[in-house]
Formats: structure tokens, sequence, C-alpha cells
């Protein structure tokens, strides 16, 4: 819509150009600042109190990643955006979790849709689950930095995800000791992801650490004891060999692969079997 100018000598007869004008003064006079968006946070100049916070965060938290290109551009433009009316509404877990359903259900587009409204709300995993989805590198890198915003806020989760993509370098370069110990942070708090992940780093020597399969077993064992399948068996795999450091590792082997079979591990039910009958047959 055009705003006509008023003509010279007679009042404006639109209703909005009280509020135009009103508007226009609050701009030039009160400005209020902007928001700051970056993921890199900072202590204000002459805040001795606040450069004391950022020193502690720092030296007990992973270093966020700068905000992307891309991030900066979408949140940081004061063109007019219209709306949309065909935009998905709703809270952002809610977007995601039914464009995961469209997903599972082949509809892509739908899928795509509601991961970009969710996306567009800073909901990281949307994000990442929508780079997968579309092929779109760029958002990999959002959901990176977002994921890195979080995990330096304390949210264990978002360390997982951030730890794993900086371990295959999704969204960026790829940096396995930073991986590493983003990942431990995760473990801490018993994210079962993050625990496993840590167990294939140091059985293959990979984060700045040399093969050590004893470390190895000791994350399996946390993850089977979190209840996880798959740590139960690779567990239980080292103990049979005799490379997690127990004394009676065979007998060991034998519960934890039962375990993992009553956790639903098939291959686990099977390599037990196959041990009690050789046993057998030994006799």
């Amino acid at each position: 819509a055009t705003v006509e100018k008023e003509k010279k000598g007679k009042q404006s007869t639109s209703p909005f150009s009280g509020k135009r004008k009103k508007r226009k003064e609050d701009r030039t006079s009160t400005a209020p600042a902007r928001k700051s968006v970056s993921v890199v946070t900072s202590a204000e100049e002459g805040e001795e109190e606040e450069e004391g916070k950022e020193q502690e965060r720092r030296t007990s938290a992973p270093i966020e990643e700068p905000m992307p290109e891309e991030l900066r551009r979408r949140k940081g433009s004061d063109e007019v955006k219209f709306v949309k009316t065909n935009v998905p509404r709703g809270a952002p877990d809610d977007l995601f979790r039914q464009g995961l359903g469209f997903e599972r259900a082949g509809n892509r587009r739908k899928a795509l849709e509601y991961y970009e409204a969710a996306c567009d709300r800073d909901y990281a995993v949307a994000c990442y689950q929508e780079a997968k989805l579309s092929g779109d590198k760029q958002l990999y890198t959002v959901s990176r930095s977002l994921f890195s915003k979080e995990c330096a806020e304390g949210k264990a989760y978002a360390c997982t995800n951030y730890g794993t993509m900086l371990a295959k370098g999704e969204g960026g370069a790829k940096d396995a000791v930073k991986a590493r110990d983003v990942l431990d942070r995760a473990c801490e708090k018993k994210q079962t992801v993050a625990c496993l992940y840590l167990a294939g780093m140091w059985e293959k020597g990979e984060g700045g650490v040399i093969p050590d399969e004893i470390m190895a077993a000791r994350y399996y064992k946390r993850v089977c004891e979190l209840n996880m399948k798959e740590g139960c068996r690779r567990y239980a795999d080292l103990l049979a060999s005799g490379s997690a450091g127990e004394t009676d590792g065979e007998k060991a082997a034998k519960y934890y692969y039962w375990r993992a079979c009553s956790l639903g591990d098939k291959t686990s039910c099977q390599k037990q079997s196959s041990r009690d009958e050789k046993r057998e047959e030994k006799k």
C-alpha cells in the first residue's frame, strides 16, 4: 500500500497517519537497541563482573562457534517480511515432531515445511533434519552453530549432537579433539549416544588419543548400564577377547551377552548360544 502525501493546508484523513508519525518520532528519538543474536557472548566494556562470568564460562564450557552468515542474514534482516498464510504454526517441538511424522510417512514436501517452520524459530534439531532431507549444506552450518550455543548453556542433548557433528565434520571443519571433549561432557550427563561414540573413539584411537580398549570397555559398560543393547554387546565382545582388562572376562562376557540379548540384540543371542554350544562340545 502506498502512503499519499498530505495536501498543503489540509489535514490527512488517514486514520493511520498519526500512528505512523508517532512511530517515526519514536524511532528517531528513543530507538530501542536491537537484540543481539550472536552466539558468541562477551562482556560489556567496563563491567568487570560480567568479564569474570565470561571467563568462567569459557573455561567450563566449550567455546561457541561463530554464527554462520546464513543465520546472521536470516536473523538480522531489517526487511519487512509478509506473513505467509500457509506456514505451519505451533510450538517448535510440536512442529518438529509433525515433520518427523510426515518424513516417516514418505511425505517429503510436508516434512520440509514443518522442519523449516521449526528451524525458523531456532529449533536446532529441526534445522539438522531439514539439512539431511534437503541436502542444504548451509543448514548443517546453522544447526551446528545452534547446537554449540545450547551446549555452552549446559544442554546435554545439544552437546551430543554438536560433538558428533564435530567428529564427522558436518557443518564445518572436523575437530576430533574438541569432539571428544564435548562428547565427554554429554556422557557425564548420561547421554548414551555420546558415551557410545566416545567408546568407539577410544577403541579406534581418535580425538588425540592412542587406541585403548580398556578405556573403550569402560565407556561401553557405561552405555550398557544405561540399557543400550549395543553397549552391552560391544562390552561383552571385549570381555570375551580378554581386552577389557577384567580378570574373569569370560564369565562376565556371558552375563553381558545375555543382557544385550534381553534388550533385543539378536546378534548377542546368537553369539552366546554359539559359545554355550562349543562349551558343551568340549565336555
